[in-house]
């Protein structure tokens, strides 16, 4: 069967990357804060109900949050119910589509070649989806398109920047939508406070707006919160890791810095390569007070997606428990973060505080001598 031309090039570039987008997709949205649109996610897009693919595609034609909200409200019986799971996951999934699709259009100027390749490698992995191997035809359409279609910018960026002002257009409607609930606003004010969200609506009491954000603060120290940092974070970590995982094995390079063998304290198995120096931060234990940068010392046991933030903070990670494909080194090889896998004996001789350097390229953690 023949690939048509794509009326949508962003949704036939998205769609053509399907499967490395769902793999990421599904990991992100185990975060706590995405429970229930994760059992959504499952009714609505895995088993093809289609609602999400449809408000997808709709979305990337008109590129307004506002409009997508609006079609998938008033397409429900009670229009006023507000249910907000389905489209959290739809903006995830968009969100994953952008940077993945944003990273490989990066680097596709310099690796048409092994792009290529790859990409044509996926005929079994693609067909799962009704996805044709032509897709560096489609990176080519994006490119050329680039720049003359403001749509491309937004939903095939690396940052992702303009679908994370969208979600967080969303979470504060989302906030509002249980200040109704829990009956501190009734549904006329509810209405008003979506309206100024997506539509920039100017028509607010004062007094509501402050209820919001007192409200709002509250929000921000629940445990389930949102949180579009640590969202873009995982993903971000999630995506180039898997990336980085499948495109290694035809030539694609991604810049990172080497180590060189100084010393061995601790030798491990190198799971992310580079090299870097700071201060450990042992899991669990206070931060230590210092300006130097962190090291993270974690049992890959104890880690969950929630504790992603605390892997951003630092600039490389020493865990134990994991293989070289687990959750840690994916999203260290993702994020350029050095990483080296020790036993958990030798993990556990790491104190809170120590200095240290990680020698991820030969799998050497440093005590007390720093790896230039």
């Amino acid at each position: 069967m023949a690939r048509k031309q794509a009326d949508d090039p962003i949704y036939a570039l998205h769609h053509s990357l399907e499967p490395i987008i769902l793999e990421v997709t599904t990991k992100v949205l185990k975060l706590r804060c995405f429970q229930k649109s994760r059992q959504h996610f499952n009714w609505d897009f895995v088993n093809d109900i289609g609602v999400i693919n449809l408000l997808r595609k709709q979305y990337f034609a008109r590129g307004k949050i506002a409009v997508v909200f609006e079609s998938y409200q008033s397409s429900r019986l009670d229009r006023y119910s507000h249910r907000y799971e389905s489209l959290f996951a739809l903006l995830v999934i968009t969100i994953v589509g952008s940077v993945v699709s944003g990273v490989l259009l990066e680097h596709y100027k310099d690796f048409k070649p092994q792009i290529t390749k790859w990409l044509k490698s996926r005929k079994e992995e693609a067909s799962i989806f009704g996805v044709l191997p032509e897709g560096d035809d489609l990176f080519l359409e994006a490119l050329s398109k680039k720049g003359r279609v403001p749509l491309l910018d937004k939903f095939c960026s690396s940052k992702a920047e303009e679908v994370l002002q969208d979600l967080d257009l969303l979470i504060k409607c989302n906030i509002a939508r249980q200040m109704f609930d829990d009956r501190l606003i009734d549904v006329l004010e509810y209405q008003t406070l979506v309206r100024r969200f997506l539509l920039k609506s100017k028509d607010t009491d004062k007094s509501l707006l402050a209820k919001f954000e007192e409200h709002q603060a509250h929000y921000s120290t629940l445990e389930n919160a949102i949180d579009r940092n640590k969202v873009f974070l995982a993903i971000d970590g999630y995506a180039r890791g898997i990336l980085r995982d499948r495109l290694e094995s035809v030539g694609v390079e991604f810049h990172v810095p080497h180590n060189t063998d100084t010393a061995d304290v601790f030798r491990g198995i190198p799971a992310a390569p580079g090299a870097a120096k700071g201060i450990a931060h042992v899991f669990g234990q206070p931060r230590p007070n210092t300006t130097d940068p962190l090291v993270l010392v974690v049992d890959s046991i104890m880690f969950t997606p929630e504790h992603v933030d605390l892997l951003w903070e630092s600039v490389a990670v020493v865990t134990s428990d994991s293989g070289v494909t687990g959750h840690i080194p994916l999203i260290c090889r993702g994020s350029l973060r050095p990483c080296v896998i020790l036993r958990a004996e030798q993990l556990s001789q790491i104190r809170n505080g120590d200095r240290i350097a990680v020698g991820g390229q030969q799998g050497i953690v440093v005590l007390g001598l720093l790896v230039e």
